[in-house]
């Protein structure tokens, strides 16, 4: 028989429907406390890679888990794999003092998806960087002894510098940080890393400042207006962005909805609209990267890459949009849920044929368009 409850265990992790959280057993924390214990003068190297482990499979539900794990496992990194007993040192006690502390391992994480952030956007060469927010520029340039500094350590400076100037605008909220370098991008989502200790070094200070002034930092790899070079997708495979619509169901859609005057994402080559942001191309009319900048009034239309759906729906959301959207209905995806509370008209699902998608004027179609099972959702954030 089953009984409603606000608290459940569910591997190893206790779920709470009141506050929306998750935190780890008291069974997995006592275990995680009895081999912490096990750390004396000598121990052995397998209580290592045991501890490692149990670090490893609790970050999700530890605040800032696996940036307080780095330490550790550089640590045990330098011991280059010695099976023997090994020595405690202060080194060692150091790098496990967050998990040593005892409200560390219990006071969990919030559940849910992050329907809205805000975004910015940076770049970085070897004179300078920038970054810009909503149509907000910032820029600077390096000084001599940064100059010689590796590029990958000023795309993440350019990171953390254009965090603190928006800070009046950012404090408070998700962030989405968007860059074309893959390397910032991995120091930031996984919270440091083990390549490089400069690198790690200045990601564990930016780690820790926004945790205490943002709700959450992420970074994708999409193009911005200072990084026009910038694929949003995978190198080497057809960018998303630049697949169009075949122009029959372009113009069902404007009987359907009405003709939209702005097309989101576009580009010169598939552009339904005579007003468009491109992906890429700055001569485009009203500039690149619409998240970048203010949208016009009246009916837009989008058909955004997948990333860019949940940013997409929170400004029509937050700027009261009115939108025809195309996107995959894919029930799997928690975004699906966002669409139908801003709708406000009858979605279409768009007719499968083999040409409805096509690049290079036609030349390339898609090669499995059913598997996108692409819709057309008319939203608004008036509803």
């Amino acid at each position: 028989m089953l009984c409603p409850a606000q608290t459940i265990l569910f591997l190893g992790l206790r779920l709470n429907s009141v506050p929306f959280s998750a935190r780890l057993s008291a069974e997995r924390v006592k275990a995680f406390r009895a081999c912490l214990a096990q750390f004396q003068r000598k121990h052995l190297f397998r209580t290592c890679l045991r501890l490692m482990g149990l670090m490893a499979s609790a970050i999700l539900v530890v605040r800032l888990g696996r940036l307080h794990m780095r330490e550790f496992q550089r640590w045990v990194a330098a011991l280059k794999l010695d099976a023997r007993r090994v020595m405690v040192t202060v080194k060692c006690i150091t790098a496990l003092r967050h998990w040593l502390h005892p409200t560390f391992l219990v006071r969990g994480v919030p559940m849910g998806a992050v329907l809205s952030r805000r975004v910015v956007t940076t770049d970085a060469c070897l004179t300078g960087w920038g970054g810009i927010y909503e149509g907000r520029p910032l820029r600077g340039l390096w000084s001599r002894d940064l100059q010689r500094a590796h590029i990958n350590y000023l795309e993440l400076l350019a990171v953390f510098l254009t965090l603190k100037r928006f800070l009046p605008f950012l404090r408070g909220h998700h962030v989405l940080v968007r860059t074309d370098n893959t390397t910032t991008i991995s120091y930031i989502n996984r919270q440091g890393g083990l390549r490089s200790l400069q690198l790690h070094m200045l990601a564990h200070k930016l780690i820790l400042w926004s945790s205490g002034r943002l709700l959450s930092l992420r970074a994708t790899h999409v193009p911005g207006v200072l990084n026009l070079g910038a694929d949003l997708l995978s190198r080497g495979a057809p960018l998303y962005a630049d697949w169009t619509l075949h122009p029959r169901i372009v113009s069902q859609l404007w009987v359907r909805y009405g003709r939209a005057t702005v097309d989101l994402f576009a580009s010169k080559e598939n552009a339904q609209c005579q007003l468009f942001f491109s992906m890429r191309d700055i001569n485009a009319p009203l500039g690149v990267d619409a998240l970048a900048h203010v949208w016009p009034s009246g009916l837009l239309y989008a058909f955004p890459p997948l990333a860019l759906i949940p940013q997409t729906l929170a400004r029509v959301r937050e700027q009261r949009h009115t939108l025809i959207l195309i996107t995959p209905h894919w029930p799997a995806m928690y975004w699906l849920a966002e669409i139908y509370q801003l709708l406000c008209g009858q979605p279409w699902q768009l007719p499968l044929r083999r040409d409805i998608l096509s690049q290079a004027g036609g030349a390339n179609f898609h090669p499995h368009p059913e598997r996108l099972a692409l819709w057309a959702w008319p939203v608004s954030g008036t509803t």
